[in-house]
């Protein structure tokens, strides 16, 4: 199991080197202090699992993300789909 989270998390950081490679160390700063290794979690779910899936491409993937967070109210977490990188 453990050669499949680290293959998740390296096609997560993959990912986010491409996109927005200032967001693993926001997420280290913002959480790991709490919670060590949270940032690398979100990664490797959010990014190696999901994102990275087949069938949609991220950019898509990332209007639907804003649209159902709009849909919920969560204005606060688009800024993290939305902010220049």
């Amino acid at each position: 199991m453990s050669t499949n989270v680290s293959n998740s998390l390296k096609k997560g950081r993959n990912m986010l080197g491409e996109i927005a490679p200032q967001t693993e160390q926001i997420l280290k700063d913002r959480y790991d202090s709490y919670l060590p290794g949270f940032s690398e979690s979100i990664v490797d779910i959010t990014y190696g699992q999901i994102y990275s899936r087949e069938g949609i491409n991220i950019k898509t993937r990332f209007l639907l993300t804003i649209g159902a967070l709009t849909a919920q109210g969560a204005y606060s977490f688009c800024l993290l789909y939305t902010s220049p990188s």
